[in-house]
């Protein structure tokens, strides 16, 4: 009876990561569109990187809640939505002459610098459920 009860419960939440990873590139999408909008000469351009930055921290906190497991991934997938917004929306509205290379560097440019405020986030969201898991079982 328990490998049931066991095996229900793996179903109910295998549903959750997945979800968590999809959502987090989803709200990073219109963030990386906010970021390349407010990247204009004169602009509010830490604006943009402020928001980005405290979605990182939010958004992937948040979703790793959700989350039952694969929590890197919920941050990068985040990351990886505000890094392909603003190639996207650099390739559809281009500032300059677009070219193929310097697409990919300002995607590993901004994914890399999200990608690591997202990753601690992501990572002291583990480790809290590590240590609520822990003293769970230490209470029985």
């Amino acid at each position: 009876m328990t490998t049931d009860t066991n095996t229900q419960h793996q179903v109910a939440t295998s549903w959750r990561t997945r979800t968590a990873i999809g959502v987090a590139a989803a709200i990073g999408f219109p963030v990386g569109v906010f970021l390349y909008a407010t990247a204009v000469p004169f602009g509010p351009v830490l604006l943009g990187w402020f928001v980005a930055l405290m979605g990182a921290i939010v958004v992937t906190g948040g979703l790793c809640i959700l989350a039952t497991g694969r929590y890197v991934l919920v941050g990068f997938s985040f990351a990886a939505g505000v890094a392909a917004a603003t190639v996207i929306a650099g390739l559809i509205s281009p500032r300059s002459v677009p070219d193929w290379s310097g697409a990919l560097i300002q995607f590993a440019i901004v994914f890399a610098i999200v990608g690591v405020v997202s990753l601690i986030s992501s990572g002291l969201c583990a480790l809290l459920k590590w240590e609520d898991k822990r003293a769970r079982q230490k209470e029985k």
